[in-house]
């Protein structure tokens, strides 16, 4: 029996007072072999779940102390749950200068900006090619309201400097928009979120996507400090399913009343949804109690773990089972690995055949397209006019993203997260080992 104790999983306390047991290179091993014994009760007699950039797993205790909460308030009472959950957020993220609205999610975060943001007729607004199909419903919106670019990441899936540099200071007046994700949806690469000042001292307002960040990394808002910040809470914590979270920047609204009015909408929306808010203090004192700090290291010691285990694989004919298309030992792609596999003649594996494959082994990975929408898009309309040309920087920028969309295509992604257990990475190196000599 785990002694009693005031923290929110009892045997915190005793893990506190001294170090972490190491297993095999996995930090943390014992503490979370434990956390997950508590409150992941149900993985037991289930499949293999390696997709948290989808969606975290909800602790078992978040659920019953949101249900508890439930029956034991009056539900007439949303505005002070949703105050609750306000300033909870605002504490977590170290975010005194924000104002917290609650979204139905990123998306719906990004499209309420791209909807109220006061545009003039010289604003622009710049996007970073890195993130699937995420943002073409916000790219729609914005190029019904003013010239929107697209900036390009480098052949090491980093954003290009340089052209995000020339895109930034094409600006000609006020309320410029720039979208910037802290973490790649795709590939799992954080961006250097020194760009939000580079971005500011150039005339443009930053909305940060920390979707794929928060839930294994820090994020602190007195020091980063973007005009925008959105995410959904299912990445962090798993509950509830349908609450994002857009943090305003009080200068933003101090100096733009109009758009102060135009994000009223927003509020009239959180008391339908004040019931799935009010779970959000209980998500957040979980993070707490595990520390951001821990969870990083963990995830980082589960990536590197699989990272090592998957690049010894090869066929009897020489050929490496697995490919990265990101440097994975130099580029820090937080809890994510991307990568493609072959067969013993060192041809792609098609996507189809994996998915069979996974879906009779009962193992959840990320098997979707992870070609960038945008740049498909560009290939197509910039194919021709290239051809022949004598622009050869154009035509180096276009050949890389060709060759990016190549490695890109039939990629299998996998995510760790809190409730990853060692036997789950074990697992999947099994199940691509199944591959072997094909």
């Amino acid at each position: 029996m785990l002694a009693q104790s005031n923290s929110f999983f009892p045997f915190i306390d005793i893990f506190n007072k001294r170090i972490s047991h190491h297993f095999d290179d996995l930090v943390h091993e014992g503490f979370f072999n434990q956390l997950i014994e508590q409150e992941f009760q149900y993985l037991k007699n289930s499949g293999i779940y390696l997709d948290y950039s989808k969606s975290a797993l909800y602790p078992e205790s978040l659920v019953r102390d949101h249900a508890s909460h439930l029956l034991s308030v009056n539900q007439a009472n949303n505005k002070t749950a949703i105050d609750e959950a306000r300033k909870c957020v605002i504490e977590y993220f170290n975010a005194p200068d924000y104002y917290c609205y609650f979204t139905n999610g990123l998306q719906d975060s990004l499209q309420q900006i791209g909807n109220s943001y006061p545009f003039n007729g010289l604003s622009r607004a710049l996007m970073v090619d890195d993130n699937q199909d995420s943002y073409s419903r916000l790219n729609t919106i914005l190029q019904e309201k003013v010239q929107v670019s697209h900036s390009i990441l480098r052949r090491d899936y980093l954003i290009d400097r340089g052209y995000l540099y020339r895109e930034l200071e094409k600006c000609e007046s006020e309320n410029n928009l720039f979208v910037l994700p802290a973490q790649s949806l795709t590939t799992g690469v954080k961006h250097d979120l020194g760009l939000i000042k580079e971005a500011n001292n150039r005339g443009w307002d930053v909305f940060l996507d920390v979707d794929d960040y928060v839930a294994s990394s820090k994020l602190d808002l007195s020091v980063c400090q973007p005009d925008f910040v959105g995410f959904s809470f299912h990445k962090m914590f798993g509950y509830p399913a349908n609450i994002g979270c857009l943090l305003v920047h009080k200068s933003q609204l101090d100096e733009k009343p109009e758009f102060k009015e135009n994000l009223e909408c927003i509020l009239k929306a959180e008391n339908e949804n004040a019931v799935s808010i009010s779970a959000i203090k209980h998500g957040l004192q979980f993070m707490n109690e595990i520390g951001v700090k821990r969870i990083e290291g963990r995830c980082a010691s589960l990536r590197n773990y699989l990272l090592r285990s998957l690049s010894r694989l090869k066929h009897d004919s020489g050929y490496a089972q697995v490919k990265f298309p990101v440097d994975l030992y130099s580029i820090d792609t937080g809890a994510t690995i991307l990568l493609k596999l072959f067969d013993k003649a060192g041809k792609p594996i098609e996507i189809s055949v994996i998915k069979e494959e996974l879906s009779a082994a009962s193992i959840s990975v990320d098997t979707e397209d992870h070609q960038c929408w945008a740049t498909k898009k560009y290939l197509q309309v910039i194919s021709n006019e290239l051809e022949g040309s004598s622009f050869m920087q154009e035509a180096i920028v276009h050949n890389d993203l060709v060759i990016q969309q190549n490695e890109l295509k039939d990629t299998v992604k996998i995510s760790v997260g809190i409730a990853t257990r060692k036997q789950d990475l074990d697992a999947i190196v099994e199940f691509i080992k199944s591959f072997q000599n094909l």
